[in-house]
């Protein structure tokens, strides 16, 4: 293959270069849509035909003149375009007027008609609605009349430019609540993608070690601090290495171990899985250290996470987890152990193999920095980088009458290459250049339209077959390993411990009993009304956390409210098409209930409206940088189980969800009802969706960043999955709550990567790769969850929503401060207006579609905001949801009907077991998950179809990066049609499995960009 380095190179310095990929990474989503191992939907449903009532209708002809407004108040700001915007916008507001009239006078009529009927039956809470609808109508409406009137007066004039009848009347609408508040996010912190890489220095000497940890240097944390400060201190001041050999002796000059040595708590738990794990070790502390060692996966992070328990689960944990496990195991075993935190340096051969075979010891410190880690590079006089300094925790172990300083976390590995698969694949690059971009639209400015999806279709195929073809021939019995490539522990057998620690020197250190609550992750939701009141606060530590099953619930507050809710439900419910789509709001009023494990914690301090608008503010706090909670808006009515992903979900929490679910089947089944709740039917299922989703991204990752020379670790993440409610108002007067379907919303998908060799092109790419895919899979894990032969589903997604669009010849926009004119030629919601001119002044890259799509029972706007400095973004949809939406009758009123006692002989009967067949539909798929997740971890596995359809997905990466090439040479093309060049790269940027990118690496290594660290 034939490709210019310098043309490559200097097309990525270049600004235009982000500006393109982020203009057509839509078309990246071709190749998933095409895809046949994803098995995506590649149509678009026809609108659905919905009936409105004519309120519901005025509603949305209001909506649609205030988008109206708002684009000739863009276009209005140009003065070149102002005297021909003003004519096109009267012409728009001259065509709705006798439309909304006309819907105006139906709608009183409308709502007279059900004020009479409410007067003629006593209903006095239907007399109240009516009267609010009636008078909400009679004041807005004659105002928004008469500023129509006033914009259709109008003349232009160069005193007075634009029209000031056209702000009156925006400002009237935009003061009309039409629907759910949008939810926003802060520009500097991207919901997807990379932590950041700011951290403190670590400590120099005891004192500030203890500054650290928020400790007083005055107060005894165990028998060893004083011998132990007192040789730190020594060998400061000295300004000499304090030897292994020393620290080990001094490390045995001790009194002897107390009970606090051997006590429990969050992070060290003690646990039936911890327990039968000391004993098949024999107790022996040497067993047990050597498990830890030899079995647990370093993952680079600061601060207690998982805690002992979920860390055995996961097989991975930081270097706070593994001596919490180990702690643990040795303290059950009744061996006293304790912590042991300090500063460190390590030789950086040593480093780069632990945290992931880099080949530059920047990537080291980037690494380090992104989870957290206290650290800084030291070099000699020459300016070679030969030590890392970090802050690091071992463990000390009470044996045969001294103390006994190992390292579980500390450990080297050994690397295996994966089959280099882009030797393998023919491609006429230049061919498929020209056939791809035969009948687009691609402009300068920034827009692209009509690319040639058929061509990309016929271009996967012949290199699916290839790969297939390739694998069947050359490794007929490849492993994992062989396929993937693979990282494993150098073991250690030895016959006794290690008589020192791995480190250079210890530059400080002081033992703990028990780690300071300083450096424990915290998870934290508060419950707010939409005006700041709190309903509740919960906060609890990660370790206590991870592998629990969280949810957000709403009950009825007392009886009364369940029988207004069972009154008005009809009498005889045979399936989930005899239910309603829709109950007046507030018809009764509910309770919110935050449970872990299906026990509720939490509960709000008051009665709430059934579909009232509520704030959840969800978030981490971290040791580093506090608590970072994001705001998003739940109706009281709404179901949603929350997520939270450590550094992985374990197998042991995706089979315990698979066993509620098997046993509520059972009970369904058997008519055993007295078990059923909402939390082990709908919430199951919601908890099925959100795990599956976390592994989905973890898998695809791993696929990812073997191939592109990442190194790549899952840090805590969380999101929601649940039923979604929406409320129809009118005039800002809440009228309905309408069922609608599921909603995926991941506030934080995080992790820290970086490249092998800290080149920040590789490293962006990839960033931007895994989001969009993360992106991708809100939309394809409901959909896989609720579809079933007969009735197959659509979702969507912030990327599908632009493929949907790119489908139906719309054009994609990529907007960056310097185009930001081209927001006047979008159709968008004001809210994302705003939201969009906000990113772009902060400096970020937004892709969105021209208008709102009609796909799936869906109607909005999907968009993307990157930041274009680490690629990290967020992947957004109408509503402000990072994540995606799903019409299906399990988001209906199931969530409540499942939990009432008497309704259950009625809801669970056999008439209604086509709905809850869904289980066994959810069931299919977890097991599925629950497969990848052994495919993944189990490295002996031969090739058979289940690995080999993983492989497949590499297929689709290859030709465009072939495609790529064949752009990048072509002098000619980049110089006359630059964004050209942007649409392939972005076609790289996501693909199905987003693997290989050894091409791109080898390009970068001519004259790469190198990642920086703050420290």
């Amino acid at each position: 293959m034939n490709y210019s380095h310098y043309s490559l190179e200097l097309w990525r310095t270049s600004s235009l270069f982000l500006r393109s990929i982020c203009t057509v990474l839509i078309t990246c989503y071709l190749f998933v849509f095409y895809s046949p191992s994803v098995k995506a939907i590649t149509h678009t449903e026809a609108p659905n035909l919905v009936t409105y009532t004519a309120s519901e209708q005025l509603m949305l002809d209001l909506q649609s003149l205030q988008l109206t407004t708002e684009k000739y108040l863009g276009f209005a700001q140009h003065k070149a375009q102002q005297k021909q915007a003003l004519a096109i916008y009267q012409r728009s507001v001259a065509s709705l007027q006798d439309t909304l009239t006309q819907q105006q006078k139906a709608s009183e009529k409308e709502i007279r008609k059900q004020l009479n009927l409410a007067v003629k039956e006593g209903d006095k809470a239907g007399i109240h609605l009516q009267n609010q609808l009636l008078t909400a109508l009679l004041s807005n409406y004659r105002d928004i009349d008469n500023e129509i009137t006033r914009v259709l007066a109008a003349e232009y004039s160069d005193n007075s430019p634009v029209s000031v009848a056209a702000l009156a009347l925006n400002k009237t609408l935009s003061s009309i609540k039409f629907g759910k508040a949008h939810h926003e996010y802060d520009n500097d912190t991207m919901p997807f993608g990379p932590l950041s890489s700011s951290v403190y220095k670590p400590a120099k000497n005891l004192e500030e070690l203890l500054g650290n940890l928020n400790l007083d240097s005055g107060t005894q944390y165990s028998t060893l601090n004083e011998a132990k400060s007192e040789v730190t201190e020594k060998s400061a001041i000295k300004k000499s290495a304090f030897s292994i050999q020393q620290q080990n002796s001094a490390a045995k000059v001790t009194s002897v171990a107390s009970t606090e040595n051997l006590t429990f708590n969050v992070d060290n738990q003690v646990s039936p899985l911890l327990s039968e794990l000391a004993q098949s070790l024999d107790n022996d502390p040497l067993n047990i250290y050597q498990y830890v060692y030899n079995n647990i996966e370093y993952v680079p992070a600061h601060g207690s996470i998982q805690g002992a328990d979920y860390t055995a689960q996961t097989l991975r944990g930081g270097a706070m987890d593994q001596a919490s496990l180990l702690i643990s195991l040795l303290r059950i075993s009744d061996i006293p152990a304790r912590y042991v935190y300090g500063s460190i340096n390590i030789e950086i051969e040593q480093a780069m193999n632990w945290v992931g075979n880099v080949s530059d010891a920047n990537a080291v410190q980037n690494i380090l920095s992104q989870g957290g880690v206290p650290n800084v590079l030291i070099g000699d006089s020459q300016g070679t980088i030969k030590q890392v300094n970090v802050e690091h925790v071992w463990v000390e172990a009470y044996v045969d009458d001294a103390w006994q300083a190992i390292d579980p976390s500390f450990k080297q590995y050994q690397y295996k290459e994966g089959i280099n698969f882009q030797n393998v694949i023919e491609l006429d690059e230049e061919t498929t250049v020209n056939n791809l971009t035969a009948g687009a639209d691609i402009n300068n400015e920034g827009w692209v339209q009509n690319i040639n999806q058929g061509a990309i279709e016929t271009e996967l195929s012949n290199i699916q077959e290839q790969i297939e073809s390739y694998i069947n021939q050359q490794y007929p019995d490849a492993t994992v390993e062989d396929v993937l490539g693979s990282k494993a522990i150098i073991i250690d057998e030895q016959l006794s411990f290690p008589i020192a620690l791995p480190y250079l020197n210890i530059v400080a250190s002081q033992s703990l009993n028990e780690l300071p609550a300083t450096l424990r992750h915290k998870f934290g939701f508060d419950l707010k009304s939409e005006f700041g009141s709190t309903y509740f606060t919960f906060e609890q530590s990660l370790p206590e956390l991870a592998g629990k099953r969280l949810a957000l619930s709403f009950t009825p507050s007392t009886l009364e409210d369940e029988q207004k809710l069972l009154d008005y439900l009809p009498d005889n419910i045979e399936s989930a098409t005899d239910l309603p789509s829709q109950l007046p709001y507030g018809l009764f009023n509910v309770t919110a209930n935050l449970t872990i494990n299906e026990e509720t914690v939490t509960s709000s301090s008051s009665s709430l409206l059934f579909g009232q608008e509520l704030k959840g503010h969800k978030g981490f706090w971290e040791p580093r940088s506090g608590w970072d909670k994001k705001s998003s808006v739940v109706l009281a009515g709404e179901y949603q189980a929350i997520g939270i992903d450590t550094h992985g979900v374990s197998a042991k929490v995706v089979a315990d969800t698979k066993n509620i679910l098997e046993s509520t089947k059972s009970a369904i089944e058997t008519e055993v009802l007295d078990s059923i709740t909402s939390h082990n039917t709908t919430g199951a299922i919601m908890q099925a969706g959100i795990q599956s989703y976390f592994i989905s991204t973890a898998f695809q990752n791993k696929l990812a960043a073997n191939a592109a020379h990442i190194i790549n670790y899952r840090q805590p993440s969380y999101g929601t999955f649940g039923t979604s409610l929406s409320v129809s108002y009118f005039f800002g007067v809440p009228s309905k709550v309408n069922f609608g379907g599921v909603t995926m919303d991941v506030d934080r998908l995080a992790d820290n990567s970086e490249s092998k060799i800290n080149c920040w092109n590789t490293w962006n790419d990839y960033n931007r790769q895994s989001g969009a895919m993360a992106s991708y899979l809100e939309n394809l894990v409901p959909e896989q969850l609720f579809s079933t032969d007969e009735n197959p589903l659509d979702g969507i997604s912030a990327i599908k929503a632009l493929a949907v669009a790119s489908n139906e010849g719309q054009k994609i926009y990529m907007l960056t401060a310097s185009n930001t004119h081209l927001i006047n030629e979008i159709t968008m919601e004001s809210s994302i207006r705003q939201e969009i001119q906000q990113a772009l002044n902060s400096g970020k890259e937004v892709t969105i579609h021209q208008e709102p799509i009609n796909a799936f029972g869906w109607t909005g706007t999907g968009y993307l905001i990157i930041d274009p400095d680490s690629g990290a973004g967020a992947y957004k949809i109408s509503g402000g949801a990072n994540g995606g939406a799903l019409t299906t009758a399990m988001g209906g009123i199931s969530a409540y009907l499942d939990g009432l006692t008497r309704f259950k002989d009625n809801w669970f009967n056999a008439g209604n077991a086509p709905l809850y067949a869904k289980i066994s539909g959810v069931l299919t798929v977890i097991s599925a998950v629950y497969s990848v997740v052994d495919t993944v971890t189990d490295s002996s596995l031969s090739v058979t179809d289940k690995i080999l359809n993983i492989v497949m997905n590499i297929g689709s990466a290859i030709a465009v990066i072939g495609i790529s090439q064949a752009v990048m040479a072509n002098a000619f093309l980049v110089a006359a049609n630059p964004l050209l060049l942007g649409v392939f790269l972005a076609v790289i940027a996501v693909t199905i499995s987003l693997v290989v990118m050894d091409i791109m690496l080898r390009i970068s290594l001519v004259h790469p960009k190198k990642h920086k660290v703050y420290v």
